[in-house]
């Protein structure tokens, strides 16, 4: 009796999360460069507005610098665009077409703020790459998930990039 409950507690603070990621067959990416633009986080549960907008915006920071490696990997050349999570949507492509880029990365995702301390646990989060010249969604991938610190979630996500793109 003891072993299920040590197994239920085990499944249950791990939490269940789950990837899925799709990728045009024509998307190159070497040699490419691809901009980090905004990824949008709300708060699952509004309590606080002023702390929770502070929550959001700092972990949709850590949640586009934590694709970077990813990317990288992927053999794109990275450029973080200059634009924050209110940017009106011209404005995010006048400026990725100003830097010049092949794609644009955005997203956007849910979390749920916990405690005193304000920990972030991403529930959800959707990515896309748009072709700067086309138009087109090259690549997509979303994740959902509980318990799941947001660069943690990013990391899913990248990782199962990489192995679509090679």
């Amino acid at each position: 009796m003891k072993k299920l409950w040590l197994i239920l507690l085990i499944t249950f603070i791990s939490g269940c999360s789950s990837s899925n990621v799709s990728v045009k067959d024509s998307l190159q990416s070497k040699g490419k460069k691809i901009g980090i633009g905004p990824i949008k986080i709300t708060a699952q549960k509004k309590s606080n507005k002023q702390n929770t907008d502070t929550v959001c915006i700092c972990t949709a920071q850590s949640t586009e610098k934590a694709f970077i490696p990813y990317l990288q990997q992927a053999g794109f050349s990275v450029i973080d665009l200059p634009i924050n999570d209110r940017t009106n949507n011209r404005e995010i492509m006048r400026v990725a077409d100003s830097a010049k880029v092949d794609y644009i990365l955005t997203g956007i995702g849910i979390v749920d703020i916990v405690g005193k301390s304000k920990t972030a646990y991403m529930e959800q989060l959707t990515i896309q790459l748009q072709d700067m010249n086309s138009g087109e969604i090259a690549a997509s991938a979303s994740f959902s998930g509980t318990s799941t610190r947001p660069v943690k979630a990013a990391g899913k996500i990248g990782e199962q990039l990489i192995k679509k793109m090679k």
